[in-house]
Protein backbone atom coordinates (compact mmCIF):
# COMPACT_ATOMS: atom_id res chain seq x y z
CA UNK A 1 0.00 0.00 0.00
CA UNK A 2 1.75 3.37 -0.94
CA UNK A 3 2.36 5.27 2.40
CA UNK A 4 3.75 2.11 3.66
CA UNK A 5 6.30 1.17 1.19
CA UNK A 6 9.60 2.72 2.24
CA UNK A 7 10.79 5.70 0.38
CA UNK A 8 14.25 7.28 -0.91
CA UNK A 9 15.61 10.00 1.79
CA UNK A 10 16.75 13.01 0.06
CA UNK A 11 19.03 14.94 2.29
CA UNK A 12 19.28 18.60 1.41
CA UNK A 13 22.30 19.13 3.82
CA UNK A 14 24.32 16.75 1.78
CA UNK A 15 25.71 15.72 -2.35
CA UNK A 16 24.36 11.92 -2.58
CA UNK A 17 27.30 9.39 -3.22
CA UNK A 18 25.26 6.28 -3.49
CA UNK A 19 21.78 4.70 -2.85
CA UNK A 20 21.20 1.77 -1.07
CA UNK A 21 19.30 -1.25 -2.72
CA UNK A 22 18.91 -4.85 -1.88
CA UNK A 23 19.35 -7.72 0.22
CA UNK A 24 19.43 -8.84 4.10
CA UNK A 25 23.34 -7.38 5.47
CA UNK A 26 23.81 -10.78 7.08
CA UNK A 27 23.89 -12.83 3.56
CA UNK A 28 25.80 -9.43 1.79
CA UNK A 29 28.32 -8.45 4.45
CA UNK A 30 29.83 -5.38 2.78
CA UNK A 31 26.29 -3.71 1.74
CA UNK A 32 26.26 -0.37 3.87
CA UNK A 33 25.27 2.96 3.53
CA UNK A 34 28.55 4.32 2.85
CA UNK A 35 30.08 4.62 -0.45
CA UNK A 36 32.01 1.76 -1.87
CA UNK A 37 34.84 4.02 -2.24
CA UNK A 38 34.61 4.35 1.54
CA UNK A 39 36.88 3.02 4.11
CA UNK A 40 36.29 2.61 7.29
CA UNK A 41 38.19 1.42 10.28
CA UNK A 42 36.75 0.72 14.44
CA UNK A 43 37.92 2.76 16.84
CA UNK A 44 39.40 1.06 19.88
CA UNK A 45 41.49 3.66 21.04
CA UNK A 46 40.12 6.47 23.29
CA UNK A 47 43.64 8.79 22.10
CA UNK A 48 41.61 8.55 18.56
CA UNK A 49 38.61 11.70 18.07
CA UNK A 50 36.58 13.19 20.97
CA UNK A 51 35.69 10.03 22.11
CA UNK A 52 36.09 7.80 25.57
CA UNK A 53 34.99 4.08 23.83
CA UNK A 54 33.14 1.77 25.30
CA UNK A 55 32.46 -2.01 23.67
CA UNK A 56 29.49 -3.47 25.33
CA UNK A 57 29.47 -7.18 25.02
CA UNK A 58 25.92 -7.38 26.83
CA UNK A 59 23.22 -5.11 26.78
CA UNK A 60 23.22 -1.53 27.04
CA UNK A 61 21.72 1.18 28.76
CA UNK A 62 19.63 3.45 25.91
CA UNK A 63 21.59 6.48 24.87
CA UNK A 64 24.77 4.53 25.57
CA UNK A 65 27.26 4.56 22.85
CA UNK A 66 28.22 0.62 21.68
CA UNK A 67 31.14 1.26 19.42
CA UNK A 68 32.64 4.06 17.01
CA UNK A 69 34.11 4.12 13.84
CA UNK A 70 36.02 6.37 12.10
CA UNK A 71 35.09 7.00 8.69
CA UNK A 72 37.01 7.88 5.66
CA UNK A 73 35.49 9.72 3.10
CA UNK A 74 38.12 10.83 0.04
CA UNK A 75 35.63 12.79 -1.97
CA UNK A 76 34.14 15.14 1.18
CA UNK A 77 34.83 18.51 -0.01
CA UNK A 78 34.43 20.00 3.62
CA UNK A 79 37.25 19.83 5.51
CA UNK A 80 37.23 20.61 9.24
CA UNK A 81 35.01 17.30 10.46
CA UNK A 82 35.18 14.10 10.98
CA UNK A 83 32.56 11.34 9.86
CA UNK A 84 31.89 8.23 12.26
CA UNK A 85 29.90 4.93 12.36
CA UNK A 86 28.48 4.99 15.62
CA UNK A 87 26.67 1.68 17.37
CA UNK A 88 24.75 2.74 19.84
CA UNK A 89 22.27 0.68 22.12
CA UNK A 90 18.16 1.57 22.05
CA UNK A 91 15.80 -1.19 23.85
CA UNK A 92 18.79 -3.25 24.49
CA UNK A 93 19.78 -3.78 20.80
CA UNK A 94 22.57 -1.83 18.68
CA UNK A 95 21.34 0.43 16.15
CA UNK A 96 23.63 2.05 13.59
CA UNK A 97 24.23 5.99 13.03
CA UNK A 98 26.70 8.30 11.18
CA UNK A 99 27.89 11.65 13.18
CA UNK A 100 29.57 13.81 11.50
CA UNK A 101 31.42 16.38 13.85
CA UNK A 102 33.58 19.38 13.42
CA UNK A 103 37.01 19.04 14.21
CA UNK A 104 36.88 21.78 16.59
CA UNK A 105 35.52 20.95 20.14
CA UNK A 106 32.69 23.64 21.43
CA UNK A 107 29.13 24.88 21.65
CA UNK A 108 27.21 23.99 18.04
CA UNK A 109 23.63 23.02 17.01
CA UNK A 110 22.39 19.72 16.00
CA UNK A 111 20.69 18.44 13.52
CA UNK A 112 19.19 15.16 13.20
CA UNK A 113 18.63 13.28 10.02
CA UNK A 114 15.57 10.84 10.29
CA UNK A 115 14.77 8.42 6.82
CA UNK A 116 11.28 7.32 5.80
CA UNK A 117 10.82 3.54 5.99
CA UNK A 118 8.25 1.51 7.25
CA UNK A 119 5.29 2.77 9.54
CA UNK A 120 3.73 -0.33 10.94
CA UNK A 121 5.64 -3.19 12.83
CA UNK A 122 7.22 -5.59 10.16
CA UNK A 123 8.13 -8.67 13.15
CA UNK A 124 9.49 -11.03 10.31
CA UNK A 125 11.88 -8.54 8.65
CA UNK A 126 15.71 -7.58 9.34
CA UNK A 127 18.26 -5.54 8.17
CA UNK A 128 15.87 -3.70 5.56
CA UNK A 129 18.53 -2.16 3.13
CA UNK A 130 16.31 0.94 2.87
CA UNK A 131 18.45 3.99 4.96
CA UNK A 132 19.37 7.75 4.25
CA UNK A 133 21.83 8.21 1.15
CA UNK A 134 25.76 8.17 2.06
CA UNK A 135 26.78 11.44 1.56
CA UNK A 136 30.51 13.01 0.70
CA UNK A 137 29.36 16.91 1.84
CA UNK A 138 28.73 18.16 5.20
CA UNK A 139 28.79 21.55 6.65
CA UNK A 140 31.29 21.98 9.55
CA UNK A 141 29.34 24.45 11.50
CA UNK A 142 27.03 21.87 12.82
CA UNK A 143 26.57 18.04 14.16
CA UNK A 144 24.83 15.87 12.37
CA UNK A 145 23.31 12.76 13.22
CA UNK A 146 21.17 10.09 10.84
CA UNK A 147 20.10 7.15 13.18
CA UNK A 148 19.21 4.13 10.97
CA UNK A 149 16.67 2.50 13.75
CA UNK A 150 16.39 -0.88 14.56
CA UNK A 151 15.80 -3.27 11.69
CA UNK A 152 16.95 -1.33 9.08
CA UNK A 153 20.86 -1.89 7.02
CA UNK A 154 23.25 -3.04 9.82
CA UNK A 155 21.13 -2.28 12.81
CA UNK A 156 20.14 -5.21 15.15
CA UNK A 157 16.41 -6.33 15.81
CA UNK A 158 12.82 -6.23 13.47
CA UNK A 159 11.45 -3.31 11.89
CA UNK A 160 9.28 -1.37 14.82
CA UNK A 161 7.41 1.64 13.01
CA UNK A 162 6.66 5.11 14.18
CA UNK A 163 6.88 4.64 17.54
CA UNK A 164 10.08 2.14 17.80
CA UNK A 165 11.48 4.41 15.55
CA UNK A 166 10.83 7.40 17.88
CA UNK A 167 12.48 5.50 20.73
CA UNK A 168 15.91 4.64 18.94
CA UNK A 169 15.47 8.79 17.99
CA UNK A 170 15.65 9.45 21.19
CA UNK A 171 18.00 7.24 22.14
CA UNK A 172 20.61 9.05 19.31
CA UNK A 173 20.12 12.33 20.54
CA UNK A 174 20.40 11.37 24.19
CA UNK A 175 24.44 9.84 23.35
CA UNK A 176 24.79 13.19 20.70
CA UNK A 177 24.25 15.87 23.48
CA UNK A 178 26.68 13.90 25.67
CA UNK A 179 30.23 13.85 23.52
CA UNK A 180 33.48 14.60 25.42
CA UNK A 181 34.54 18.49 24.60
CA UNK A 182 31.08 19.35 22.42
CA UNK A 183 28.06 21.15 23.74
CA UNK A 184 24.62 21.59 21.99
CA UNK A 185 23.35 25.09 21.44
CA UNK A 186 19.99 24.08 19.34
CA UNK A 187 18.19 20.88 18.18
CA UNK A 188 16.66 20.90 14.84
CA UNK A 189 14.75 17.71 13.13
CA UNK A 190 14.93 17.27 9.72
CA UNK A 191 12.88 14.41 8.45
CA UNK A 192 11.24 12.66 4.93
CA UNK A 193 8.27 11.09 5.07
CA UNK A 194 7.69 8.40 8.05
CA UNK A 195 10.78 10.01 9.57
CA UNK A 196 8.88 13.30 8.78
CA UNK A 197 6.22 11.75 11.35
CA UNK A 198 9.07 10.67 13.42
CA UNK A 199 10.06 14.29 13.58
CA UNK A 200 7.11 15.58 14.43
CA UNK A 201 5.95 13.29 17.49
CA UNK A 202 9.25 14.18 18.94
CA UNK A 203 9.01 17.60 19.04
CA UNK A 204 5.16 17.23 20.36
CA UNK A 205 6.99 15.44 23.55
CA UNK A 206 10.80 17.68 23.49
CA UNK A 207 12.30 21.12 23.36
CA UNK A 208 13.27 21.42 19.52
CA UNK A 209 14.10 24.74 17.87
CA UNK A 210 13.01 23.81 14.69
CA UNK A 211 11.42 20.94 12.37
CA UNK A 212 11.28 20.33 8.47
CA UNK A 213 9.05 17.63 7.70
CA UNK A 214 8.78 16.76 3.86
CA UNK A 215 6.44 14.58 2.56
CA UNK A 216 5.55 13.75 6.27
CA UNK A 217 3.60 10.55 7.59
CA UNK A 218 1.02 12.66 10.03
CA UNK A 219 -0.78 9.32 11.29
CA UNK A 220 -3.00 6.55 10.70
CA UNK A 221 -6.23 8.12 11.97
CA UNK A 222 -5.20 10.67 9.59
CA UNK A 223 -4.74 8.76 6.49
CA UNK A 224 -7.60 6.59 7.20
CA UNK A 225 -10.03 9.15 7.53
CA UNK A 226 -8.82 11.45 4.08
CA UNK A 227 -8.57 7.53 2.12
CA UNK A 228 -12.37 7.73 3.00
CA UNK A 229 -12.90 11.21 2.42
CA UNK A 230 -11.20 10.86 -0.95
CA UNK A 231 -11.98 7.50 -2.15
CA UNK A 232 -8.06 6.58 -2.08
CA UNK A 233 -7.03 3.09 -2.95
CA UNK A 234 -5.51 0.97 -1.80
CA UNK A 235 -6.79 2.06 1.34
CA UNK A 236 -4.42 1.93 4.56
CA UNK A 237 -7.58 0.84 6.52
CA UNK A 238 -6.93 -3.03 5.96
CA UNK A 239 -3.20 -3.61 6.98
CA UNK A 240 -3.68 -1.10 10.03
CA UNK A 241 -6.22 -3.22 11.44
CA UNK A 242 -3.47 -6.26 11.13
CA UNK A 243 -1.22 -4.25 12.59
CA UNK A 244 -2.79 -2.79 15.41
CA UNK A 245 -6.20 -4.54 15.85
CA UNK A 246 -9.42 -5.10 13.94
CA UNK A 247 -11.63 -2.10 15.44
CA UNK A 248 -10.06 0.00 13.65
CA UNK A 249 -11.98 -1.05 10.38
CA UNK A 250 -14.99 0.01 12.00
CA UNK A 251 -13.66 4.01 13.28
CA UNK A 252 -13.06 2.70 16.74
CA UNK A 253 -10.09 5.12 17.38
CA UNK A 254 -8.21 4.78 20.88
CA UNK A 255 -5.44 5.90 22.21
CA UNK A 256 -3.65 2.59 20.56
CA UNK A 257 -3.66 4.76 17.63
CA UNK A 258 -3.62 8.30 18.59
CA UNK A 259 -0.25 8.18 20.33
CA UNK A 260 0.67 7.12 16.97
CA UNK A 261 -0.31 10.39 15.48
CA UNK A 262 1.25 13.24 14.60
CA UNK A 263 -1.72 14.98 13.93
CA UNK A 264 -3.04 14.28 17.37
CA UNK A 265 -0.14 15.47 19.07
CA UNK A 266 -0.16 18.89 16.83
CA UNK A 267 -0.40 21.41 19.80
CA UNK A 268 2.01 19.83 21.72
CA UNK A 269 4.58 20.94 18.99
CA UNK A 270 6.19 24.46 20.40
CA UNK A 271 8.79 24.20 17.38
CA UNK A 272 8.86 26.02 14.63
CA UNK A 273 7.89 23.61 11.71
CA UNK A 274 8.24 23.69 7.98
CA UNK A 275 5.97 21.63 6.12
CA UNK A 276 7.15 21.02 2.31
CA UNK A 277 4.48 18.58 0.21
CA UNK A 278 3.83 17.48 -3.44
CA UNK A 279 -0.46 17.71 -4.60
CA UNK A 280 0.64 14.11 -6.61
CA UNK A 281 2.14 12.09 -3.51
CA UNK A 282 1.31 8.41 -4.14
CA UNK A 283 2.42 7.61 -0.72
CA UNK A 284 1.02 10.26 1.62
CA UNK A 285 -2.24 11.82 1.19
CA UNK A 286 -1.26 15.40 0.99
CA UNK A 287 -4.56 17.07 2.30
CA UNK A 288 -3.64 15.04 5.43
CA UNK A 289 -0.14 17.19 5.91
CA UNK A 290 -2.24 20.37 4.88
CA UNK A 291 -5.11 19.52 7.29
CA UNK A 292 -2.41 19.28 10.14
CA UNK A 293 -0.36 22.59 9.13
CA UNK A 294 -3.62 24.73 9.41
CA UNK A 295 -4.82 23.08 12.79
CA UNK A 296 -1.41 24.05 13.99
CA UNK A 297 -1.65 27.42 12.27
CA UNK A 298 -5.00 28.45 13.76
CA UNK A 299 -3.94 27.49 17.40
CA UNK A 300 -1.07 30.01 16.64
CA UNK A 301 2.04 27.97 16.09
CA UNK A 302 4.68 28.96 13.85
CA UNK A 303 4.10 27.07 10.81
CA UNK A 304 4.58 27.74 7.04
CA UNK A 305 3.55 25.09 4.73
CA UNK A 306 4.42 24.48 0.88
CA UNK A 307 2.66 22.91 -1.81
CA UNK A 308 3.93 21.91 -5.23
CA UNK A 309 1.30 21.06 -7.62
CA UNK A 310 2.57 18.25 -9.80
CA UNK A 311 5.38 17.40 -6.79
CA UNK A 312 5.61 13.45 -5.51
CA UNK A 313 7.03 11.77 -3.13
CA UNK A 314 10.05 13.60 -1.88
CA UNK A 315 9.97 16.51 -3.98
CA UNK A 316 12.58 14.74 -6.19
CA UNK A 317 13.76 15.91 -9.84
CA UNK A 318 12.51 19.08 -11.31
CA UNK A 319 11.86 20.31 -7.66
CA UNK A 320 15.12 19.00 -5.60
CA UNK A 321 16.46 22.44 -6.44
CA UNK A 322 13.95 24.79 -5.33
CA UNK A 323 12.49 22.66 -2.08
CA UNK A 324 16.38 22.68 -1.04
CA UNK A 325 16.76 26.84 -1.15
CA UNK A 326 13.77 26.77 1.06
CA UNK A 327 15.06 24.23 3.56
CA UNK A 328 18.28 26.29 3.66
CA UNK A 329 16.86 29.49 3.51
CA UNK A 330 14.49 28.42 6.22
CA UNK A 331 16.72 26.77 8.68
CA UNK A 332 19.57 29.43 8.77
CA UNK A 333 16.24 31.73 9.63
CA UNK A 334 15.93 29.92 12.58
CA UNK A 335 19.68 29.47 13.85
CA UNK A 336 21.20 26.98 11.69
CA UNK A 337 23.87 27.90 10.22
CA UNK A 338 25.81 26.62 6.86
CA UNK A 339 27.40 26.40 4.48
CA UNK A 340 25.68 24.12 2.60
CA UNK A 341 26.16 22.54 -0.93
CA UNK A 342 24.85 24.66 -3.98
CA UNK A 343 21.38 23.51 -5.06
CA UNK A 344 23.40 22.44 -8.34
CA UNK A 345 25.38 20.24 -6.55
CA UNK A 346 21.98 18.22 -5.25
CA UNK A 347 22.03 15.31 -7.15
Amino acid sequence: MPLLKPITFISILVLMATIMTGCDVKSHPHLTPLPQSTSSQLINDSSIGPFAIHIHTQDGKNGQLASVGLVSLPTRSTSGLSVYQVFYWSQGQQVEAYLTLPSKPGDYPLLVLLHGGWEVPKPGMYHSPFSWPASNQYSNQIITIAPEYRGYVQSEGTLHGLLGDLDDTEAAIQWASHIPGYSIRGLYLFGESLGGGVALQYAAQHHVDGVVALSPYVGPDAMDNWSKKLDWRPDPAAEYATAYGPEYLHGKLSLRYEKRSPYDQALEIQAPVLFLQGQEDHHVIWQSVAAMALRMKKAGKDVKLLLYKYGHHGLQKKYRSVTHQAIEKWFEQHGLPGPWPTSSNIH
